[in-house]
């Protein structure tokens, strides 16, 4: 995911604590694992180079944080006077292909230049009345740490939503706004790193007691080039001289779509917990970790592009559950 982050202050107006604000996103971006988002911050820009950085960069995510007025935005060109940033402009500047996915106006009075930019943009956030800088701020980093926990725009925006009604003592609030046909409790913008989980061959039956499961990692940095899957479940161990080989395996390779998968099954006749090391070709390295029942449902969701749990098919949910209810000692 990438997040182009664009402010201007015309020096006729307050600050904007922009260096605060930049500071917690970075924050938010650090506590990520996998795929890192990329944050490209550029504070004091100045209006006419807006259309050149969005046509360059083609971020996922637009940002801007500027000073809202009803006719649209406060911005400074760069001989610090005001420019006002009309819906009409700035739904040209976003026309570039690909257009971002969301821009997100951290600014007041701006719902209605949300709602008309949706003209060029899947999804728009804005505001509805002035609001104080401390409550836009916080609002933004409590939505971006929810996506990049991977969960939908929609449910991010909810929380971001509320922070804002609390510190803003409940006088102001913000609006997402969409093109017809999307859906914003749909869309997701980063994959965070994450155990999932298959059954073998979709063999949902046990043999005797044990079932087979293959383990996998999503949302892994592209260029992985190796991942160690291991468990500390003490029922693995067959010989305490190879440990290596009953806890653990070793997968070198690639991701396909932001996965990889062992290949191979594990059996196991109940929950248990996983982990997974990961490196890259660059030299960094992730890690992540999870249960097994979780990792199964965390798959089959995606993979079968159903709301919840409960809409899986009934084999599923019941080997999944039969599985967690035999639990581990």
């Amino acid at each position: 995911m990438k997040v182009l982050y664009i402010a201007s202050n015309p020096e006729e107006h307050s600050s904007l604590n922009l260096e605060r604000e930049i500071t917690e996103f970075q924050r938010s971006a650090v506590a990520n694992s996998g795929e890192a988002p990329q944050f490209i911050f550029l504070p004091s820009l100045p209006f006419e180079e807006l259309p050149i950085q969005i046509s360059r960069h083609k971020p996922d995510v637009l940002h801007i944080s500027a000073h809202g007025e009803e006719e649209g935005l406060s911005l400074a060109h760069e001989g610090r006077d005001k420019v006002l940033l009309t819906s009409e402009m700035l739904c040209a500047f976003l026309d570039v292909d690909p257009a971002p996915r969301l821009v997100y106006l951290n600014s007041c009075n701006s719902e209605a230049l949300a709602n008309e930019i949706t003209k060029r943009v899947q999804i728009a956030i804005g505001t509805t009345a002035p609001i104080t800088n401390r409550a836009a701020r916080k609002a933004a980093v409590a939505f971006y740490v929810r996506v990049l926990e991977g969960k939908s725009v929609a449910r991010s925006f909810e929380v971001g939503r509320m922070i804002m009604k609390g510190l803003d003592k409940n006088r102001v609030t913000s609006k997402l706004f969409t093109q017809a046909g999307v859906a914003a409790d749909k869309v997701t913008l980063h994959a965070p790193t994450r155990i999932v989980a298959r059954f073998y061959e979709d063999r949902t039956k046990p043999k005797g007691r044990d079932y087979s499961v293959e383990l996998g990692i999503s949302g892994c940095p592209r260029n992985t080039i190796q991942v160690v899957f291991f468990t500390d479940d003490e029922t693995f161990i067959v010989d305490e001289d190879d440990l290596e080989h009953d806890l653990c395996a070793v997968i070198r390779t690639t991701p396909i779509d932001g996965q990889i998968w062992m290949n191979q099954s594990w059996e196991t006749y109940g929950d248990l917990r996983v982990f997974a090391c990961g490196v890259t070709a660059g030299g960094e390295h992730f890690s992540t970790s999870g249960a097994l029942c979780t990792a199964l449902e965390e798959h089959y969701v995606s993979t079968r592009g159903v709301g919840s749990i409960g809409d899986l098919p009934a084999y599923l949910q019941g080997a999944i559950a039969t599985l967690r209810r035999m639990g581990r000692p």
